[in-house]
């Protein structure tokens, strides 16, 4: 593809030889002169200088001079479109395989994919362009809808609604019984999970991940939303629209996120508590009570995270604290050797 192509497709500024053909995308140590690179992170500009690739994606031609560039604002988004164009998904004739399994009173559309030994079950509803790969397991009454696409082995317990251009990601379970149990007699007594799932459009959830049904209603992922791998949805969570939910992470029962959250690695919240629009829980933090709108909470339990910083900057200091408060006989005799 020629370089001015490619800025075409790209909506982005080109500095230099529109003629130059790009035929491979790289990183900037391996990129040649058939190659288009990007550089999203300024401290790499010096690296990007180096560079022997063909173009440059950028948003700024500073310390690139001679260099072929595409401008772009964003242009690790751009960069995300570059890969659509020269490595586009994996493309699925339509039709059922032979030896898939299709319920009593199941729809599948003529442009729908059904792979091998996949089940569909009774009452569920395939769409157009949607996609059903080796191995899945779709319960009875489900939806998979337009262009959706289920990777092997996902697995859909009966009453899963998954919304148009969907992606759930090998080893998903959606819609397993939520963690409900009472205490009778000494026993414990399980409590019937009579809910559904819904995942709204455009969301991507990674592998191995779990989602319960509701209790009663359900458990709804908003539209947009990402999941990463290795995450746990509890029954009745509620998250909003273009929440990223990041590996590891487990969110308990009935809470509810607002859009735009952004759960980091190995985080976690409790059950029945809010979490505001647009706000950041920290890396291996515990949410265990509200969260506001746009905030930003860390620790354990977690909390303001300019708060967690000076918490954590006065840790440092305890040793010297101590010897400081020792010297001055602040304990008292009896603790000096403490």
């Amino acid at each position: 593809m020629k370089l001015r192509e490619l800025a075409r497709d790209l909506d982005a500024e080109l500095r230099g030889e529109g003629d130059r053909e790009i035929t491979t995308l790289s990183s900037l140590s391996s990129a040649e002169g058939n190659s288009l690179t990007f550089l999203a992170n300024p401290k790499y500009r010096e690296a990007a200088a180096k560079s022997g690739a063909g173009a440059i994606l950028c948003s700024s031609p500073e310390g690139l001079e001679g260099k072929a560039l595409l401008l772009h604002p964003n242009p690790y988004a751009a960069w995300a479109r570059a890969l659509e164009l020269f490595h586009p998904p994996k493309s699925f004739p339509a039709g059922i395989h032979s030896t898939a399994v299709i319920g009593d009173g199941a729809s599948v559309s003529e442009r729908a994919y059904i792979g091998p030994c996949a089940v569909v079950g009774k009452g569920s509803r395939i769409e157009e362009g949607a996609v059903v790969e080796a191995g899945c397991v779709i319960g009875d009454n489900c939806v998979v809808g337009k262009d959706a696409r289920l990777f092997p082995r996902v697995v859909l317990y009966d009453n899963v609604e998954i919304g148009e251009r969907s992606i759930l990601h090998s080893g998903v379970v959606a819609g397993s019984d939520g963690f409900g149990y009472a205490e009778e007699n000494g026993r414990i007594r399980k409590v019937p999970q009579i809910g559904r799932v819904v995942v709204e459009s455009d969301v991507e959830i990674g592998a191995n991940t779990t989602i319960d049904r509701g209790a009663l209603e359900k458990t709804v992922i908003g539209s947009g939303s990402k999941i990463d791998n290795l995450c746990q949805i509890a029954h009745n969570v509620r998250l909003g629209k273009s929440c990223v939910i990041i590996a590891q992470s487990g969110i308990s029962g009935s809470a509810e996120l607002g859009d735009g959250v952004i759960m980091s690695g190995q985080s976690g919240a409790v059950g029945h508590i809010k979490i505001g629009s647009f706000s950041r829980i920290g890396a291996k933090s515990a949410v265990t009570k509200d969260v506001p709108e746009k905030a930003h909470f860390t620790g354990i339990p977690a909390q303001d995270h300019r708060k967690w910083l000076r918490e954590r900057a006065l840790v440092q200091k305890i040793g010297k604290i101590y010897e400081v408060l020792k010297r001055k006989d602040f304990f008292g005799t009896e603790n000096e050797d403490d």
